[in-house]
């Protein structure tokens, strides 16, 4: 061996501390906290959220969390889209009163006052629906990118206080309210314009077709304001916990806000895009479709008849029992087991010289009564007294005949009666 090849061999220590690095890589890889973190990692990434968003985001903020309520729905605003076009004589607020007899949640309701939105999430039901999922599994997220293009919008020049919106900053939060509480404009623009120029390539914005009336020149269309009832919006963002709260008097009464939570009834069987929201949300349904059955229909252990609640503590009973103590008791030698003592049937028996109690009576006779021949003396006793019976009713009107063929001139009245009149004093 030259001098060249001593160099370039490894020693002894060199393959222990390539083994030691290997080893703790694999370690690395497999430490709870990278694992949780690839389970955990977000399924859409900003682009995709701020692509979604960049036609809604600078709506009013009730009307966009409606909007982000409803499309946790896809198919119920698919419903409610072909239920408006079918009714368009109705708008706003008889709309939605109308609606109220179709049974879907109320985002979805509200949203029939506004038909030519709820028009566009029909036609764009996969933006819908990826609209939907991804604020129910990051909605912190959302929320955030939510400021973030009404950020890019205001630094742009092009978000201000008109006649149909009002903005306002609260803690570095941009604050979207309609100008008149009772009347709301929908607002359309290009997000290749009011946003300035588009940060992520690979993911344009959303596009959707200028409606009626639109010029081209403006950055902010308002189409036809649609009045509403006060408190018609049922729900709002908050802010600083990045969430949905519901809005109501019984939430308001206790000082706070109630955190808006998914109800799966209205998802109506549409599967969720990630596995553990099918799983969570499927058996939270099940269960609300449980309580809401009456208590006599539910499946309890209270209303379950005694013999299948025994039998199915037995069947968990038998299920819990480990394996091994069942092959344990399998390999165990057989006891000598005696054999069982059976007492002579009565029959056999040495009579006994004290008499009968009452008790051994009333045995007895409840032994031949269940005897085969006791059963047919019951039958015939049975039809003898019904024989009876017939011929007791037969023979009644019998005797009543007989009685009055006797004696046909005395009336028929009890001894000592008297008739009043002429004939009486004669």
């Amino acid at each position: 061996m030259n001098g060249s090849e001593k160099a370039s061999s490894p020693t002894g220590l060199q393959p222990m501390l390539w083994c030691a690095l290997l080893w703790a890589l694999l370690a690395a890889s497999m430490a709870p906290g990278h694992v949780r973190a690839q389970t955990q990692a977000p399924v859409f990434s900003d682009a995709d959220i701020d692509q979604m968003l960049a036609p809604i985001a600078l709506y009013p903020d009730v009307l966009l969390s409606q909007i982000l309520i409803a499309a946790t729905y896809p198919l119920e605003v698919v419903e409610a889209a072909r239920w408006s076009a079918s009714n368009a004589r109705r708008g706003g607020t008889d709309a939605v009163r109308a609606a109220a007899s179709q049974g879907w949640d109320p985002s979805v309701q509200a949203l029939v006052a506004f038909p030519d939105l709820l028009q566009r999430m029909d036609e764009d039901l996969d933006w819908t629906r990826r609209l939907g999922d991804a604020w129910l599994m990051q909605e912190a997220d959302v929320s955030d990118r939510i400021q973030h293009l009404r950020q890019r919008a205001d630094a742009a020049g092009h978000l201000r206080t008109t006649e149909q919106i009002r903005t306002r900053r609260d803690n570095n939060v941009i604050i979207i309210e309609q100008a008149n509480p009772q009347v709301v404009y929908v607002p359309y623009y290009q997000p290749a314009v009011v946003y300035g120029s588009w940060w992520h390539a690979s993911h344009p914005p959303v596009y959707w077709a200028p409606p009626r009336g639109y010029h081209s020149g403006a950055v902010f269309y308002f189409g036809p304001g649609i009045r509403l009832y006060s408190g018609f919006f049922y729900s709002r963002f908050d802010w600083p916990r990045r969430q949905i709260v519901v809005v109501s008097r019984r939430s308001s009464a206790h000082g706070g806000y109630v955190r808006w939570r998914h109800d799966p009834r209205h998802r109506r069987g549409v599967t969720y895009r990630s596995p553990q929201l099918n799983r969570d949300f499927s058996r939270h349904g099940a269960s609300i479709d449980a309580n809401r059955r009456p208590v006599w229909q539910r499946e309890t252990a209270h209303n379950r008849p005694q013999g299948e609640r025994g039998a199915e503590r037995g069947a968990r009973h038998t299920e819990r029992r480990p394996r091994a103590d069942a092959d344990a008791r399998d390999r165990a030698p057989a006891r000598q087991m005696r054999p069982p003592t059976t007492r002579p049937p009565a029959s056999t028996r040495a009579p006994s010289s004290r008499p009968p109690s009452a008790q051994e009576r009333q045995r007895a006779r409840g032994d031949r009564e269940r005897s085969p021949q006791g059963s047919q003396q019951r039958g015939q006793r049975r039809e003898q007294q019904r024989e009876q019976q017939r011929e007791q009713q037969r023979e009644h009107p019998r005797q009543q005949q007989r009685q009055r063929m006797q004696a046909p001139n005395s009336p028929s009245r009890p001894d000592g009666w008297q008739p009043r009149g002429r004939s009486a004093r004669e």
